[in-house]
């Protein structure tokens, strides 16, 4: 009966009113599960469980990692599920979501006939795998045999019209299986979403034929999560700005972002190879942005004009050349376009297939060929759109025409940098910990994009274009008794300061301390004169420092964690919060595996697992990561 409901309320692309009822026994459980990384997917996911109860649909919210598959199969005809999950990164599932996704691509994962889906995916078409954690989880769900109740709509970085739009279209279609009234049918004029629209399909989304995706239009542009947000949906919103005068709340994101003033800029440390680690203060005066200790910054840079000119001989390019889009009458010069609009550093995929199109004996065609994963990523992480251009000359290729150049490359990403500071002592400036290092000599880019870009070219009293990027995830207890163990080698410590000097405005901050490194004790750390000042009035408790290469052997966060490993375990049992922030590929799986060790070296295999399942379930495990 259930899927017969489901079924003829889609038909023909339209919702249908059903007059069937169903209620008690026969009415089916929704579920509505999310993964986010930065809070976005679970807002979306909240308002969607508001709007179904308005409709007096009861929902179930919970975290993917949370579910277990089992579970769903043991229900799944009785089951609806909603899923609302972003991206993070290159295409990876979000954190909320690993454990869960883990259990559903199990080859031996259970057979899910009867269970109905609809999944709503965020990401950032700036980066290759667009929506792949989404994507991922509707064909997994597919391939074991549930059944698509709407198309998969892929929203990118402006996502709230959109997703927005799928809340409505869901409750509009779940009003018609449970026979109540339909609460979307009364949203005011130019907001309700078509029939079609609804459904998610055809004319209003865009669709691939049988490929269970639509992209509705709309606003688009670059969701940082994969690895951030434009803030804002739902009541967790904290990325709109009022705007002096405006008489409208302003929502900044990559396309409009607030430009904010530098008024500070100061070289905290530089080691002998040249790496620096830059203090930052940017003016947020009248943007009406309120930010949270744990809170991130998208800096929207410009490229260098040594990478401009690069990337240019690359092509085989002037920079004079005009290209106007097929939608513009005006065009820009391709100079003007690659310092300020076009991403330089990470080549697109479509870039890689024309460069494979053109040289089929290249190692980029044979990766794109094979569809090989492995090869293609490691080829965008190691080689930037120069890199990647001057293969078609050393193979003995023309260049790719400017058409055909244009439509492949991706807008400049904004980067990402963990606010460190706190509005109870700066409410109207943002603090950055910023690091940039030299490439190596004969790199087509001379360093990091954005962080050059602040060193090298932004000078106090220009402005910066930026806008909020909220991390609900990632947040200082509201109990300022609550200990907290915070693990930040090199930048990775500026949520930490932000968070330290937080707590110090409170009459009784509980314990905290702090794991953090750098090379050689020679660099200096970070802010280490504000530390001493917190640690002499009791703010922060321990501060561990690993210099990795004063000694014959590397001595990293993680072996200091070992080092004090009854004492941690200690914290851990007495309730503290347990936080990592910095690099995700290296150092972030090594102090999480760390720690898991030391949990169960410490107490056994049994009393160490309860209490790491403990503190996940408390959610007592924080990442920052990128």
């Amino acid at each position: 009966m259930l899927t017969q409901q489901l079924e003829s309320g889609l038909r023909d692309g339209r919702l249908v009113r059903l007059n069937t009822r169903v209620t008690g026994d026969n009415a089916p459980r929704v579920r509505v599960l999310y993964g986010s990384e930065m809070g976005n997917s679970e807002f979306v996911a909240e308002d969607l469980v508001d709007d179904l109860g308005k409709a007096g649909i009861s929902a179930t919210l919970s975290e993917l990692n949370r579910q277990s598959v089992e579970e769903l199969a043991d229900e799944a005809d009785e089951t609806i599920l909603l899923v609302v999950v972003s991206t993070y990164g290159e295409g990876e599932m979000p954190y909320g979501a690993d454990l869960f996704w883990e259990e559903l691509d199990d080859p031996d994962a259970p057979d899910l006939t009867g269970l109905r889906f609809a999944v709503l995916a965020l990401g950032d078409s700036t980066y290759t795998y667009f929506c792949e954690a989404g994507r991922q989880i509707d064909e997994r769900l597919e391939e074991l045999d549930a059944t698509r109740i709407a198309e998969r709509v892929d929203c990118d970085s402006n996502y709230r019209r959109d997703a927005e739009r799928w809340v409505r279209a869901r409750v509009s279609q779940l009003a018609a299986v449970f026979g109540v009234a339909d609460p979307t049918a009364t949203a005011p004029a130019g907001t309700a979403p078509s029939a079609t629209a609804s459904a998610g399909t055809a004319s209003a989304a865009t669709a691939s034929a049988g490929s269970g995706v639509a992209s509705f239009g709309g606003d688009f542009g670059s969701f940082g999560g994969q690895a951030g947000s434009t803030g804002g949906f739902g009541a967790g919103a904290t990325g709109f700005g009022a705007g002096a005068g405006a008489a409208e709340p302003v929502e900044y994101s990559r396309e409009h972002p607030f430009m904010a003033e530098l008024t500070a800029a100061k070289l905290l440390t530089r080691d002998a190879a040249g790496r620096e680690v830059w203090h930052y203060e940017l003016d947020i005066s009248g943007s009406g942005i309120a930010y949270r200790p744990g809170d991130s910054l998208a800096v929207i840079p410009e490229n260098d004009p040594d990478a401009v000119t690069a990337f240019l001989a690359a092509a085989g390019l002037t920079g004079d050349e005009i290209y106007t889009p097929k939608d513009s009458a005006l065009g820009d010069p391709v100079r003007q376009l690659a310092t300020e609009h076009w991403e330089l550093r990470y080549p697109s995929l479509e870039l890689l297939e024309r460069v494979a199109e053109a040289t089929p004996d290249s190692r980029i065609a044979g990766a794109v060929r094979a569809r090989d994963r492995a090869g293609i990523d490691g080829w965008i992480a190691t080689h930037s759109v120069p890199d990647t251009l001057r293969e078609l000359t050393s193979l003995g290729a023309d260049p790719l025409g400017l058409e055909v150049l244009a439509a492949a490359m991706r807008p400049i990403r904004q980067r990402a940098y963990s606010i460190a500071s706190t509005p109870k002592t700066h409410p109207s400036t943002v603090h950055l910990t910023v690091a940039t290092a030299p490439n190596s000599s004969g790199a087509a880019l001379p360093g990091g994009v954005a962080s050059s870009y602040l060193a090298k070219r932004v000078s106090v009293g220009d402005r910066v274009p930026c806008y909020l990027l909220p991390n609900p995830s990632f947040r200082v207890p509201a109990r300022p008794d609550v200990p907290i163990i915070m693990v930040g080698p090199g930048v990775g410590l500026a949520p930490f300061r932000g968070f330290l000097w937080d707590r110090a405005q409170t009459r009784t901050p509980g314990p905290a301390w702090l794991f953090t490194g750098t090379r050689n004790r020679s660099d200096g750390v970070a802010y280490r004169a504000e530390f001493e000042q917190l640690l002499a009035t009791g703010t922060l408790t321990r501060l561990d420092v690993a210099y990795s290469r004063d000694q014959e052997y590397r001595v990293y966060v993680q072996h200091l964690m070992r080092a004090n490993a009854e004492e941690l375990v200690r914290w851990l049992q007495r309730g503290a919060c347990f936080y990592i922030c910095g690099d995700a590929h290296a150092m972030a799986p090594d102090v999480r595996d760390e720690l898991e060790s030391i949990v169960c070296q410490v107490l056994g295999d049994d009393e160490g697992t309860d209490l790491l399942e403990k503190i996940r379930h408390e959610r007592r495990y924080f990442e920052d990561v990128y």
